[in-house]
């Protein structure tokens, strides 16, 4: 099939392993840390570099990461819900709020609640 392979950030020759090495001996680069496929690319060499040049101004490009996590956080912070009074004897400050109506004597999915915050996938 039709592929390259795009490595970044070098690594040091003593963290590689001899299969590594014979892997990019063929493009005459040091060990990458990061190697990637992309298929139906046309246009560059082996060991080619790929620099900002390569793209043109207005050019759209995707980049997929993983977000930063947050550990278990509240409603305030998880979904920009906004709190309740904190003086005048208010006993309600961080709450969800509502938890929905009482007939069907449960909680419907995808309500906005406490819980893990962070370390998605994100494009």
């Amino acid at each position: 099939y039709n592929a390259i392979q795009v490595g970044f950030d070098d690594k040091r020759e003593v963290l590689s392993n001899k299969p590594a090495k014979g892997h990019v001996a063929k493009a005459n680069t040091a060990p990458k840390r990061f190697i990637r496929e992309f298929k139906n690319v046309e246009g560059l060499e082996v060991g080619a570099e790929i620099t900002v040049e390569t793209f043109a101004a207005g050019d759209v490009v995707d980049v997929t990461g993983t977000s930063k996590g947050k550990g278990f956080q509240g409603v305030i912070k998880r979904h920009g819900q906004s709190r309740g009074p904190m003086a005048h004897g208010s006993r309600y400050h961080r709450r969800p709020g509502s938890m929905g109506p009482v007939a069907p004597n449960r909680v419907f999915k995808g309500k906005n609640l406490a819980g893990r915050m962070g370390g998605d996938r994100v494009t």
